[in-house]
């Protein structure tokens, strides 16, 4: 398998630049939902539910508790 080079290389970059920016912001929006006590459902949302469990349980919070996240840029 060949790697891709020049012009392709750097649209590959910019490719996945724009889909990091877009997967953090739709975490970053179901973890609001999380902590307003809307779960997800379907494939991997137990996982994902687990997830961000963890992090309530890291920082010592609630789910339902006052936090304010940053606005995805």
């Amino acid at each position: 398998m060949s790697r891709p080079g020049g012009a392709q290389a750097e649209l590959l970059a910019e490719v996945n630049k724009h889909e990091s920016k877009r997967d953090l912001h739709l975490v970053l929006e179901e973890f609001r939902n999380y902590e307003l006590g809307v779960l997800p459902a379907g494939p991997g949302a137990r996982s994902l539910t687990e997830f961000f469990a963890s992090i309530d349980a890291r920082v010592g919070t609630s789910p339902t508790a006052t936090r304010s996240l940053p606005a995805p840029s």
